[in-house]
């Protein structure tokens, strides 16, 4: 069978080999006896092995936890780049396109609302708020956002004036108190963030997303759709400058680029390269010093503080210290529209490095037993 989608189709050439070919003639002597000369030959090659970074026990626990919603995951190795899953949720069976499909088998996963032959993993959507801590590395690199200065906010909804119309920013809490980065991250402050960035400019927000990939061709192995800033690539008026800076512009990434993208605040301002391949080098580096390592921190303690007391207290768990930032993207038509859907997002990593030891029985005879342990930092 020739490999049609997914990885088959991407490793078909390595993963195939070549047939091999002899050409000779035979000779029967008078004795009876059969001798054969070889003209020419053409060795076989062995199909290559291509083993990947996907553990298959994180990938099947991700898509399980799906129970057949719709949704996509990546989960990736913070500290050397490798990817551990990618899902996309619902799937297909592929083996039903290798061996014959029915039409009324075809039919059915045509019409499925929740689209089974979608490959979500590799699709972009708008982010909602886990843009935000991107959005205050920008502003600390750039030195526009400063952590301990607090804006003042009056109420739930703020507008710049002159331009806007009467489109405003909502926010879901207020506070009596002036906003810092911290406070803003844990109560996902949208006013805070679009302040900030209508302070910071275009030019420079842009520049920064650009930093973060955004715009470029996303440096993976499997095909992922690259990640966009906008519609046209830039943010040419002030509405969409504040409404990107919070999720709600035209922004849009692919999960395993969100994912990668946190791997800065864990690597000292160092963006890894997301690797698909057991043999690719670990701890690549894809954007360098996008944050100084004190800035990088900065955020860390900031999202372990959304998941303590912020938005993401549904993640808190006592036995495993987590960190993260949920969001929330609204897809409606317009303003006007009260029903349009919702992606919601979470991306988290352990707050601190675990060591854990993976073991398993080689034998099922206890006296001869042998366990085998893999250690490793996450």
């Amino acid at each position: 069978m020739v490999g049609k989608s997914g990885l088959e189709e991407l490793y078909e050439k390595k993963l195939r080999g070549q047939q091999g070919s002899k050409i000779y003639v035979t000779k029967n002597d008078v004795d009876g006896e059969t001798t054969e000369k070889v003209i020419a030959e053409k060795p076989v090659k062995n199909g290559e092995t291509v083993q990947l970074t996907i553990d298959v026990n994180v990938q099947e626990k991700i898509y399980n936890s799906y129970d057949g919603e719709a949704g996509t995951a990546a989960a990736i190795n913070p500290k050397t780049g490798e990817t551990l899953a990618l899902v996309s949720s619902p799937a297909y069976d592929p083996n039903l396109m290798s061996y014959g499909i029915s039409q009324d088998q075809w039919k059915e996963m045509a019409d499925n609302p929740k689209q089974p032959m979608l490959n979500r993993f590799s699709s972009t959507y708008a982010s909602g708020s886990v843009i935000k801590p991107i959005t205050a590395a920008i502003g600390l690199k750039n030195g526009t956002i400063k952590p301990d200065e607090g804006l003042t906010i009056n109420g739930l909804e703020w507008s710049n004036g002159k331009g806007w119309g009467d489109y405003k920013v909502h926010r879901v809490s207020g506070t009596n108190s002036p906003v810092d980065l911290n406070d803003a991250l844990n109560r996902s402050d949208n006013i805070y963030f679009a302040m900030q960035a209508v302070k910071m400019g275009s030019d420079k927000f842009v520049k920064g997303l650009h930093h973060f990939g955004l715009g470029e061709k996303f440096p993976f192995e499997y095909p992922i759709k690259k990640s966009q800033i906008s519609n046209n690539g830039q943010l040419d008026n002030e509405v969409l400058l504040a409404n990107t800076s919070y999720g709600q512009g035209e922004a849009q990434f692919s999960a395993l680029h969100l994912a990668t993208a946190y791997t800065t605040f864990l690597n000292n301002g160092d963006m890894l390269k997301p690797l698909l391949l057991a043999s690719d080098k670990k701890k690549q580096v894809w954007k360098k010093g996008l944050l100084t390592k004190e800035q990088a921190e900065e955020i860390q303690k900031d999202l372990r503080d959304v998941v303590v007391k912020g938005t993401g207290t549904k993640a808190k768990r006592k036995d495993f210290p987590i960190s993260g930032k949920t969001g929330t993207a609204e897809l409606k038509a317009s303003k006007e529209d009260k029903s349009g859907d919702e992606n919601g997002w979470f991306i988290g990593y352990p707050t601190k490095k675990t060591r854990y030891c993976h073991c398993y029985d080689a034998r099922k005879d206890p006296k001869s037993r042998q366990q085998y342990c893999c250690e490793k930092s996450s």
